[in-house]
């Protein structure tokens, strides 16, 4: 073996869950079996780093990381990438799932739960930021919001 793991097998995985071609955005995750709701179905293990590099690779290439539309906030200036499938769900304004940071100092992770029941075959989408106006393009809610301050 050329690395040690010594990362106990529970702390991370994913389960009924696989990349498909999605009529939201490019590739998304799709149940591949019916999940209840509250059901955790993916821990992914992240990549924990200083918000600062990305500004800093922006500075000298004039242009944003090419992963920087995929990092979640850490808090503490710190940010995270997510492995396994964590950074290639679809946000949706009325997402089926949801994510929280779990922010254990020796094996921080993302975690993914159900937040209504999911059925075989359905595309699982979670929301990337809470409110919508922050957001890099339009979703749905936020282009409603917009027709109703223009109205």
């Amino acid at each position: 073996m050329l690395f040690r793991d010594d990362t106990p097998d529970a702390l991370y995985f994913m389960r009924g869950i696989e990349p498909r071609p999605s009529s939201i955005h490019g590739l998304g995750i799709y149940a591949t079996e019916d999940m209840p709701i509250h059901y955790c179905f993916e821990i992914c293990p992240v990549l924990l780093f200083n918000r600062d590099i990305l500004q800093q690779h922006f500075d000298l290439h004039e242009s944003p990381h090419i992963l920087h539309d995929y990092i979640f906030g850490f808090g503490g200036g710190m940010v995270v990438i997510a492995f396994g499938y964590g950074s290639m769900y679809n946000h949706f304004h009325d997402p089926n799932a949801l994510w929280r940071l779990r922010k254990e100092e020796k094996w921080p992770a993302l975690e993914f739960f159900t937040k209504k029941e999911i059925k075989a075959g359905e595309e699982i989408t979670t929301r990337y930021r809470p409110n919508s106006a922050e957001l890099p393009f339009v979703d749905e809610k936020e282009a409603a919001r917009t027709r109703i301050m223009l109205e």
